[in-house]
């Protein structure tokens, strides 16, 4: 009857070191999620400010007044913007004709 006990006791504390390894084990993977989750909390927390500079910037740049200032600026002529002239343009016979093939043919053997 002794050795009943012996083994039942023994089996207990095996469990109870098992669990207890168990929840350690699961401790450290949550804190180590939890500190990944605050990392990306803090990166997303990053690109929101930026995205507030992005959007600021661009109401700033879209201003009407700013965007009016410009293009009185181009119809006066003080710009160097320019209607293109016909010698800029070209046709399709204009483009060389390609001698060489882009990519080159490989063949493949099988092996035996």
């Amino acid at each position: 009857m002794k050795t009943v006990s012996y083994i039942f006791t023994g089996l207990c504390c095996l469990v109870t070191l098992l669990g207890a390894y168990g929840l350690m084990y699961y401790s450290e993977k949550t804190h180590a999620l939890e500190s990944d989750t605050k990392t990306l909390q803090q990166k997303i927390i990053a690109e929101r400010e930026h995205l507030y500079v992005l959007e600021a910037e661009r109401a700033y740049l879209t201003r009407p007044a700013r965007i009016t200032t410009i293009l009185s600026a181009i119809d006066d002529g003080s710009e160097t913007l320019s209607a293109p002239t016909p010698d800029q343009f070209s046709t399709i016979k204009d483009i060389p004709y390609r001698t060489k093939p882009l990519i080159h043919k490989v063949s493949y053997k099988k092996q035996k």
